[in-house]
């Protein structure tokens, strides 16, 4: 799915810290979503500034992903796009519920 979106930069979503191998999945999640292909491209670069400030964070494990880690760069980014990733992972079991 992630070659479809970014047919250049795919690797470089894939390789990621932390997120790289869920990107492809969350990419596949927001297709379902019935998300457009603009805001799916708008999303995974979104969630790879989500990355890297994880992984300024020392956050190595996504089951380390905690609700202040999250609620700290929706501040940080000032958008709503972090329910959209905190959605995906409570669907695939990997975070609790997050409400913002």
């Amino acid at each position: 799915m992630l070659t479809q979106i970014f047919p250049q930069d795919s690797r470089r979503y894939l390789s990621l810290p932390l997120l790289g191998p869920l990107m492809d999945r969350y990419a596949g999640w927001l297709q379902e979503q019935r998300y457009s292909r603009r805001s799916t491209r708008y999303e995974l670069r979104m969630a790879a500034h989500a990355a890297a400030y994880l992984k300024r964070r020392a956050v190595r494990r996504i089951e380390d992903v905690s609700a202040e880690h999250l609620a700290a760069c929706h501040l940080l980014f000032r958008r709503s796009f972090l329910k959209r990733p905190a959605a995906f992972m409570c669907w695939r079991g990997s975070l609790m519920r997050v409400v913002f």
